[in-house]
């Protein structure tokens, strides 16, 4: 676990917003590529994805590290509903987008099936809250490793 990440200038806020989106696009493209059809989300409701952002890392102070960080945006991710479709693909792209940049490898117990699945079967879990944010920090604090 590293220390919370800040924020100091809304510009950095903007430019993770960048990425997010650029991320939803990617999941966009995949589902797009498998035959599914993702609804194209209004751009009022992309500019509410600041929010979350600004007080995740701009009010990092809230937090006790990183990975506490991670599991939090991950959260109001889902639960914002900031896009159309594919929030929870989204959530999950975002969090290995965050693990990694920080330096993070999520490290399965085994290669089993159940095992590879665990982190996006916990991001369903989340979003119908048969676990809570707490749970799925706990789980991060288990499979990533520095």
């Amino acid at each position: 676990m590293k220390n919370t990440i800040t924020f100091s200038k809304i510009e950095e806020v903007e430019s993770f917003k960048r990425c997010v989106l650029m991320i939803h696009a990617r999941v966009k493209r995949l589902a797009q590529e498998n035959d599914k059809v993702i609804l194209d989300t209004p751009i009022e409701q992309i500019e509410k994805l600041t929010l979350p952002i600004y007080t995740v890392f701009y009010d990092g102070d809230l937090f006790h590290d990183d990975l506490s960080q991670f599991s939090t945006l991950t959260y109001k991710l889902i639960k914002g509903h900031y896009f159309t479709d594919g929030n929870k693909r989204t959530a999950l792209g975002v969090l290995l987008f965050c693990l990694h940049a920080n330096g993070y490898n999520v490290v399965y117990e085994d290669n089993s099936e159940f095992s590879k699945n665990i982190l996006a079967q916990s991001i369903i879990n989340l979003a119908t809250d048969a676990i809570s944010i707490s749970d799925f920090t706990e789980l991060l604090y288990d499979i990533c490793k520095e």
